[in-house]
């Protein structure tokens, strides 16, 4: 890699670096949805997935636009302007619980009937929630839309209960899948083919790869700061000062963390549809190394890309 990327990447402290680097995927994952938007799909979660692929793309268009910050000027009050480092932190902790969401249905699972077990559990729990606006349901449409999916999440827990995956936990475990779908939960990992556990946010990273020091506490931080919470409003009052724009800082550290959770999601993206890598091998070898360096920094060794 040219030395001035490897600093970038190294030493970013400034938006104009991180907005450069947010264009880089931005072409890349742009590219992959033009190319590659009518592949076929052979699963609902390979759908799925693709869709998630979607959300990132728009994720970060949105990050990269609130970067650009806001002014204000009624002609009495003058705010020069500023970026608001609660929102970046609001979409940041939103990306990451996509990108959790990714790895926990389609990359950690060691099989394929696994994954699919998660990813009917994870639509039985959006599902169930949305049957709470039955009783709001008023016209034909959407008591259709209701009873169709009331249906249709009695035919996913079927083929949970009777699914090899399902039949080779221990009763112990079955009752915690049983218990996650009653409080219309997902984040269940199996620790092994006969156990399964129950994850928060918080305690995903290390599941697929991430080092371990590197994030830890960030689903805490981004916690804190994109809810109301005592912390985030002295934060927000101390983050303005004329001689010391600490929002500018908190805005980098923002950007640099949303761009490796990209980097960690389209390396992961690519193994699972490989077809992709058509794009990525046509780039010249700089923004190649740009689109896989965070991954390759902030993850264990067999999570590097080898491409």
């Amino acid at each position: 890699m040219d030395e001035k990327y490897l600093k970038m990447l190294i030493d970013l402290d400034n938006l104009e670096d991180a907005n450069y680097l947010l264009d880089v995927f931005l072409d890349y994952y742009g590219d992959v949805i033009y190319y590659h938007h009518h592949d076929p799909v052979y699963t609902q979660r390979e759908a799925d997935a693709r869709i998630i692929f979607q959300m990132f793309f728009s994720k970060a268009l949105h990050f990269k636009h609130m970067l650009k910050g806001v002014g204000f000027n009624n002609g009495n009050f003058i705010l020069n302007t500023i970026v608001d480092p609660t929102l970046l932190f609001t979409l940041l902790r939103n990306q990451y619980e996509c990108l959790c969401l990714f790895e926990l249905i389609n990359m950690i699972p060691n099989s394929d009937d696994k994954k699919e077990f998660l990813s009917l559990i994870h639509q039985i729990s959006g599902l169930q929630y949305r049957q709470r606006f039955k009783e709001q349901a008023t016209t034909p449409e959407s008591q259709s839309i209701c009873f169709e999916e009331a249906a249709e999440i009695e035919y996913d827990m079927i083929k949970i209960y009777s699914s090899s995956v399902y039949q080779n936990l221990s009763q112990m475990s079955k009752d915690k899948v049983r218990l996650a779908i009653k409080h219309k939960e997902f984040q269940l990992f199996f620790k092994s083919d006969s156990e399964i556990q129950k994850l928060g946010w918080k305690d995903f990273a290390n599941k697929f790869g991430m080092k371990k020091g590197c994030i830890d506490n960030l689903y805490t931080y981004l916690c804190l700061n994109a809810h109301p919470s005592y912390p985030s409003i002295r934060q927000f009052g101390d983050a303005f000062k004329k001689n010391e724009p600490e929002f500018i800082k908190m805005a980098v550290f923002a950007a640099q963390t949303f761009i490796i959770f990209m980097s960690v999601f389209v390396v992961d993206y690519m193994r699972m549809f490989p077809n992709v890598l058509d794009i990525f091998k046509k780039l010249n070898l700089d923004k190649q190394e740009l689109l896989i360096a965070y991954n390759d920094i902030f993850r264990e060794e067999q999570y590097k890309a080898n491409f």
